[in-house]
C-alpha cells in the first residue's frame, strides 16, 4: 500500500500549454485543490526519469507555470510524464473520505470471500472512477468504484469488498 510513502500520484502532464513552459495537467480528481503557487511535485517520465518542480502561476483546468521553464520545448519532454505531489501537501481529508492512491496493492474481494484480485491503478470516464483490478492469472478488470458495487473499504487491512454484476469477473 502506499498509504505511508512521501510522494502520492496525482495525475499526469497532458501537454505543453502556450509558448513559456506551462503545461495541462490532467489530475485523477479533476476537482482537487492541491495545485498552488509555490507547491513541489515530482515528475516521472517513461524511462524512469524523475525531477522536482515547483509551480510557479496556477490557472483555472489545472494549467500551471513550472519555475524555471521558459520554453515550450522544456514542457514538451515532460509530456506524459507522471505527477506525484507530497502526502503532507495534500488537502486533509473529512472523516468518511479517503484517497484513492491508498487503495493501490488492496486486495479485493467479492460479498462471499472470494478473492477477486488486486488494484494496480484507478481511471476515470467522466461520470464515474473506476478500479483496476488484476486477478492471479494477469487479467485486468474495469469495475465502476461506486455504491453499490463497493461494499466495505478495510484501509487498515487493505481490503476492498465489491458485490460486482454478474459475468464481470468471468
Amino acid at each position: 500500500m502506499t498509504q505511508h510513502d512521501e510522494w502520492v500520484f496525482i495525475g499526469v502532464v497532458a501537454r505543453p500549454f502556450g509558448v513559456a513552459g506551462a503545461v495541462k495537467l490532467n489530475l485523477s480528481n479533476p476537482h482537487s485543490k492541491t495545485l498552488k503557487e509555490g507547491l513541489k511535485l515530482r515528475l516521472v517520465n517513461a524511462r524512469g526519469e524523475s525531477s522536482e518542480v515547483t509551480l510557479g502561476k496556477v490557472r483555472p483546468d489545472a494549467r500551471v507555470d513550472v519555475e524555471g521553464w521558459i520554453s515550450r520545448d522544456q514542457a514538451l519532454l515532460w509530456s506524459a510524464a507522471k505527477v506525484f505531489v507530497r502526502r503532507m501537501d495534500l488537502p486533509p481529508l473529512n472523516e468518511d473520505e479517503l484517497y484513492l492512491a491508498d487503495l493501490l496493492g488492496a486486495t479485493v474481494q467479492d460479498i462471499n470471500g472470494i478473492t477477486l484480485g488486486t488494484i494496480i491503478g484507478f481511471s476515470e470516464n467522466k461520470a464515474q472512477h473506476r478500479a483496476i483490478i488484476e486477478d492471479d492469472k494477469g487479467k485486468v478488470v474495469l469495475v465502476p468504484f461506486l455504491v453499490p458495487i463497493v461494499v466495505e473499504i478495510d484501509l487498515e487491512e487493505a481490503i476492498v469488498v465489491l458485490d460486482p454484476p454478474e459475468g464481470l469477473f468471468e
